[in-house]
């Protein structure tokens, strides 16, 4: 407690109420072996004294703790603070955005280069001093995973499995390497072994296979095996989240979304259900549902930029334009030179309905911009252009670039844009602006 504020340890060295972090550990450690040492026998104490107790930096190398270790760490303690009883508590919404803020910083560092390779070096020289340790190996197999090494973490997880050939659910971990892989065959083998030595395994293990017919397109196949997992285990949500997914495939949309749900309630964490609930709802012109879905995804995800334009696109169709600006320029807050996300933003500045969110001369300015780089010769971007010509009054310009573009677009039989541009064209003959419907 000396070591926090107020002699009350908090989330300084707790990640809740119960799980210390790693520094809170080492302190814990540090003190335990502080007053050991004068208790211990003098045959033993002679050759110990407190002040050769390891810094927390060599206890981490050490035990090979690593980087990337406290970020995966960090990453489930955050998962299981987003569920009840958490979720429920006085500040959690205040808390939830310090962790990710914390969650990201620690991605960033994890996965550089430097940091993976030193990652590597320990693990390697911990197996050395201790080959085994069995929770060594299982952790650098999977850290090894995560590289993109399939060989070596194999190697790792062969060794394993040599020693410990009843341990199930490692059966199922290899499976999902070897799925990784692209071995597909080998990986249902593996999954298949998980289920004849502990049967409680056949439901995740069935969903597993399924997951890997999936990777395969057998479709249907992998829909049998979900029904199947689903019918001994309803509680599955990723067997949930994939037949859903399958199921919108096949155009099944209200039963994809009974299922997509269900496995939200399970789990509200699974990044892919929400998008293809969002993607389903604005298919249907839902778009609070889609809106929802979306913002759930980047509440969890939050540098994710595909999403995130999509976000912005979803809501300008909703009418919603002063959010979809704020998610523009998240966007290219995130990355400036983000080309859609940069043209549909010139787009609202040139041609929106509402004049409160017009911007002639800054639509003029993105898209001068972009045509001189890249553009010259791409007809969308010349009919942005020609709409913020329009907008700032430079109707000679306007009529001049969308006829470059109505060519271009004719040559590329490009029949929808043709339409749209010669209507554009027959507003800015008249010295008239372009104006974008309310909702596009």
């Amino acid at each position: 407690s000396r070591q926090t504020p107020h002699m009350i340890p908090g989330r300084e060295l707790f990640h809740e109420h119960v799980h210390m972090t790693p520094e809170g550990n080492y302190l814990l450690a540090k003190a335990c072996f502080e007053r050991i040492v004068p208790l211990l026998p003098d045959s033993v104490r002679k050759d110990i004294a407190a002040a050769d107790a390891p810094s927390q930096n060599r206890c981490f190398e050490l035990i090979a703790l690593t980087d990337w270790d406290q970020c995966q760490m960090h990453g489930m303690i955050s998962a299981m603070l987003q569920l009840a009883p958490f979720s429920d508590q006085l500040g959690a919404a205040d808390r939830r955005k310090r962790r990710l803020k914390r969650r990201l910083k620690l991605q960033a560092i994890a996965a550089c280069p430097a940091a993976m390779d030193k990652a590597r070096r320990w693990y390697t020289a911990a197996i050395q001093r201790t080959p085994d340790d069995p929770q060594l190996r299982r952790k650098f197999a999977i850290l090894l995973r995560g590289c993109g090494d399939y060989g070596a973490a194999a190697d790792q997880w062969r060794y394993l499995l040599k020693r410990f050939p009843d341990m199930a659910r490692w059966h199922q971990e290899f499976a999902e390497l070897l799925r990784d892989d692209r071995k597909f065959a080998k990986a249902i083998s593996e999954f298949r072994e998980a289920m004849r030595i502990d049967p409680f395994l056949t439901d995740s293990s069935l969903a597993s296979i399924g997951q890997t017919l999936l990777r395969q397109n057998k479709q249907a196949e992998a829909e049998t095996l979900f029904r199947e997992a689903l019918s001994a285990n309803p509680a599955l949500p990723h067997a949930r989240g994939n037949l859903g997914a399958i199921l919108y495939k096949q155009g099944k949309h209200d039963e994809a979304i009974r299922h997509l749900q269900m496995a939200l309630q399970i789990d509200p964490n699974l990044i892919l259900v929400h998008v293809n609930l969002a993607t389903i709802f604005a298919k249907q012109d839902n778009f609070p549902e889609a809106i929802r879905h979306y913002r759930e995804f980047l509440r969890i995800k939050p540098d994710d930029l595909p999403r995130r334009y999509s976000l912005a696109s979803l809501l300008l169709r909703a009418g919603q334009i002063r959010e979809s600006v704020d998610e523009h320029r998240q966007v290219l807050a995130q990355q400036g030179g983000h080309l859609p996300t940069l043209v549909s933003l010139a787009r609202i500045f040139a041609a929106c309905g509402d004049p409160k969110f017009r911007d002639g001369n800054e639509a003029v300015c993105i898209m001068e911009r972009l045509c001189s780089r890249a553009g010259a010769e791409n007809p969308q971007l010349l009919s942005v252009l020609a709409m913020a010509y329009a907008e700032t009054g430079q109707f000679d310009k306007a009529v001049t670039t969308a006829e470059k573009a109505l060519s271009l677009a004719k040559v590329n039989v490009l029949g929808k844009l043709v339409s749209q541009l010669q209507r554009e064209l027959s507003f800015y003959r008249q010295t008239k602006p372009y104006r974008d419907p309310g909702k596009r």
